[in-house]
């Protein structure tokens, strides 16, 4: 089930497995039946036919339907579909190993009293609801972490960030391209959903080349990378044209609901960074340094230059261009105050002509 998934996908699986056998290993445990084998192996195996079940539902198919419920609903409605599922696993596991403890068949023994006697009068409720709560606590987490961003949840958790620490970062600032007049056109709660239709086709494309999303401004996201993550494969770059392409692909949706399509440009730059926690309410994980700036600078000159890409020319030589991009150097910008960066842009070979 894991084979064709990348490698973040199999990493959250992973661990999704990891925590299913361990809450599958917790309740024998609790209950005191450590010296019980059959209970222990019950229980390994329930939580891991559950954990699988999740990692379905929750890395391998994604439905966007789902994806987009309100936050509350969502907990809601995966708390009972994943404890459901449970109940029953519970069910047809333990009756298994009873029916054979009992030298009856499978059938025979759901016909029996003892079966009965297990779903009235023994632990069964207790374990559903242990199942419900521990499946409402790591869809709640799950949840929290992904509205919070890649690993903030942790990172807060851990103190990480607690004192501030320099570290090299890539950068991806990615806009609009017309968005006063679009937001004029379209008028200001429409506008929001095309933004909100656009960065949630974004996502899988940032997350499956290892981009951290810092934050949204506007019509606009900010994106980061470790440096070996964003130089390897040239991840920082791929996320960008994976997400112009997931666009592409749904086009005929937003020519339906906007009347348009929507295009963005992308700027890149690469260099230090002080990373730290800010705040005691609403706390944050905040980015503070030159580069900043300089990206964003770098973006907003992407229409001078006619290019949808614009890439500082220190990061681009760093990166070993995949077989379907093509790069041009093109000019330098001056960064006032700062320092005059060179750049150039990038481009897919078979598109290599775009302008904005």
């Amino acid at each position: 089930m894991l084979t064709n998934l990348g490698a973040r996908k199999k990493r959250d699986a992973l661990l999704i497995i990891l925590v299913g056998a361990l809450f599958g290993l917790l309740y024998p445990l609790l209950d005191r039946e450590v010296d019980d084998t059959g209970a222990l192996i019950n229980g390994l195996v329930i939580g891991l036919l559950g954990s699988l079940f999740l990692v379905y539902n929750e890395v391998i198919s994604i439905k966007p339907r789902i994806r987009r419920m309100r936050f509350t609903q969502m907990v809601a409605y995966k708390s009972l579909k994943y404890s459901t599922f449970y109940a029953l696993i519970i069910l047809i596991v333990i009756s298994i190993t009873r029916s054979i403890e009992m030298g009856e068949g499978f059938f025979n023994y759901l016909r029996s009293d003892a079966f009965s006697n297990f779903i009235w009068n023994e632990d069964f409720h207790i374990i559903v609801i242990y199942a419900l709560v521990s499946t409402t606590v790591f869809i709640f987490t799950y949840q929290m972490s992904r509205k919070m961003g890649q690993g903030v949840l942790l990172n807060f958790i851990s103190g990480k960030y607690r004192k501030p620490r320099e570290e090299d970062r890539i950068f991806m600032f990615m806009d609009l391209n017309d968005s006063t007049s679009l937001a004029e056109d379209l008028g200001d709660i429409k506008y929001n959903k095309l933004l909100n239709d656009c960065f949630f086709d974004f996502t899988d494309s940032i997350i499956a080349n290892y981009g951290k999303i810092y934050r949204y401004v506007a019509d606009e996201v900010v994106v980061s990378w470790k440096v070996e993550k964003g130089l390897a494969k040239a991840n920082c770059l791929k996320t960008y044209f994976q997400a112009v392409n997931t666009l592409y692909v749904n086009r005929e949706q937003y020519y339906n609901l906007y009347g348009m399509f929507p295009v963005f440009s992308a700027g890149f730059h690469y260099g230090k960074v002080v990373v730290g926690e800010i705040g005691e309410v609403k706390s944050q994980i905040s980015f503070i340094g030159d580069v900043m700036y300089e990206t964003g600078q770098i973006e907003k000159e992407c229409k001078r230059f006619k290019s949808l890409v614009l890439i500082s020319d220190e990061l681009l030589d760093k990166i070993d261009l995949p077989d379907f991009l093509t790069s041009e150097r093109v000019g330098s910008i001056d960064i006032t105050g700062l320092s005059t960066i060179n750049v150039s842009s990038v481009s897919e070979k078979n598109q290599a002509n775009i302008k904005v």
